[in-house]
């Protein structure tokens, strides 16, 4: 099946806005559940945090694979931040896992627009990106409030 790029941009973009699902859902049980259901809220916003940020970095994985020039080795090494900075969070207590979480988030994107790794992206993918990374950063941040304004 071929596809055009305007196809594959439609279809990136609705599995990207799905992938917002967990993040809201997650944050749902953080406010309305029980108090055990809400801890459960926080630990699967957490988690889902962490890996989407791994995934994040490994699209520069990705894009690093295609590429030979003299960035490439920077660009290997700096995927794989995300991911252990997510790891690091989750080992830490409710409140400040929200708040690394959420400061890794935009943390990569600035990263992201200050590279030459930028140029390789469609636009397209660029708003996507940003458009997904600010649903990350508000659920992070409301769950981070949540943190703050009940023991979890």
């Amino acid at each position: 099946m071929t596809t055009t790029r305007e196809s594959a941009a439609t279809v990136a973009s609705w599995i990207g806005y799905a992938g917002l699902i967990p993040f809201v859902a997650s944050l749902a049980v953080c406010y309305l559940g029980d108090p055990s259901a809400q801890q459960l809220g926080i630990r699967a916003l957490g988690a889902y945090a962490a890996v989407i940020l791994s995934f994040i970095g490994g699209i520069h994985w990705g894009v690093a694979t295609q590429k030979t020039t003299d960035e490439t080795v920077g660009w290997y090494l700096g995927s794989v931040i995300p991911s252990l900075l997510g790891w690091l969070a989750l080992l830490l207590r409710p409140s400040a896992t929200m708040a690394v979480l959420l400061l890794c988030f935009l943390a990569w994107f600035v990263y992201e627009r200050m590279t030459p790794i930028a140029r390789t992206f469609p636009a397209w993918f660029v708003r996507l990106r940003l458009r997904l990374t600010s649903g990350a950063v508000v659920t992070l941040m409301l769950g981070w409030l949540r943190t703050l304004s009940a023991p979890l």
